[in-house]
């Protein structure tokens, strides 16, 4: 989604609260929090940035609040309840468990294995799609889209504890905002570690 598709969402339905990535095509989160301000009842709706940045308070001038990536399921409704009151976490019938795996916690939070195994799906066919966005940026040295899509690929990952793909996706990240870094292998290292968490899936390539 980016920031032209949350306006118009939110001209035709009503949210409670509205989450932001910090980075989105189009208009960035910062830009798209304005223009919701602007709409009736903008004002005061809560606006909360999602985002990588380990320096988030610099950008976060007009936002109700943060939440910081890699983000799991007990961070979204720590951060929701705030908004939304106690009640939150008390509809979702969340039994507590002992140190829960990621995909254990994301389960939980999806509603079941239905619910997680769209989600992985989802995961996979996005991936794949970024994967190739990633070759083409490559060979066209185009490194804004081999940040943007990175930076993507780094927040999916993290949701799924996969730390390894999200460290070497974040790398890609930043080599890439940066002219005077070189990025030769980092795509190919990125895609070892994708086809890896597949092979853990179970998944085709």
């Amino acid at each position: 989604p980016d920031g032209q598709q949350a306006l118009a969402a939110l001209t035709h339905e009503h949210f409670d609260v509205v989450i932001l990535d910090g980075r989105m095509p189009g208009l960035s989160g910062p830009q798209t929090k304005d223009l919701i301000r602007a709409l009736p009842g903008g004002a005061t709706m809560p606006i909360l940035l999602f985002t990588a940045s380990l320096a988030a308070q610099d950008h976060a001038e007009g936002f109700d609040g943060v939440l910081q990536k890699p983000a799991d399921p007990d961070d979204f409704r720590r951060v929701l309840s705030v908004f939304l009151g106690d009640g939150f976490v008390a509809k979702k019938n969340i039994e507590p468990s002992l140190e829960p795996s990621r995909v254990d916690r994301l389960r939980i939070a999806l509603g079941g294995e239905e619910g997680l195994q769209d989600y992985l799906q989802t995961f996979r066919q996005d991936a794949l799609k970024r994967l190739d966005s990633l070759r083409v940026a490559l060979a066209a040295e185009d490194r804004d889209t081999l940040s943007r899509q990175a930076h993507d690929l780094k927040s999916n990952a993290a949701s799924l504890g996969l730390e390894s793909l999200r460290d070497l996706a974040e790398d890609l990240e930043e080599r890439a905002a940066d002219a005077e870094i070189p990025f030769e292998g980092q795509v190919e290292r990125v895609e070892k570690s994708l086809r890896s968490a597949f092979d853990a899936f179970g998944w085709q390539h």
